[in-house]
């Protein structure tokens, strides 16, 4: 008597789980036979991951193109002169900092465009 109402209470409390999780939102989905069967939906993260790795890649293919154009002399100096000035500024002068890949990259663009 004891273990099935054990299984009982586990089966219910399985039962109200799926319940929280399909008044979120559901999807349905028609098996072979016939048979409608429904899901819940399943969550999505909270951080846009795609987004903010094209935000990344666009500003670093700023970066290599500022440097390409400017040289890394010329563009380490503009970036100095960031620094000594507002807080949004010495941001940007965080951000336009010269890191390996720029690096790499505009070396790599440079050998085979001249």
């Amino acid at each position: 008597m004891n273990t099935s109402q054990h299984k009982f209470s586990e089966r219910v409390q399985g039962l109200n789980r799926k319940h929280v999780r399909m008044s979120k939102g559901v999807s349905t989905h028609v098996q072979p036979d016939g048979l409608i069967v429904m899901h819940p939906r399943r969550r999505r993260s909270g951080l846009p991951l795609r987004g903010i790795f094209m935000l990344i890649a666009v500003g670093i293919a700023f970066k290599t193109l500022l440097v390409i154009q400017l040289g890394q002399i010329t563009f380490q100096g503009r970036v100095d002169q960031m620094m000594n000035g507002s807080v949004v500024e010495k941001f940007g002068a965080w951000f336009m900092q010269l890191d390996p890949v720029t690096l790499w990259l505009s070396e790599f663009i440079l050998y085979y465009i001249g």
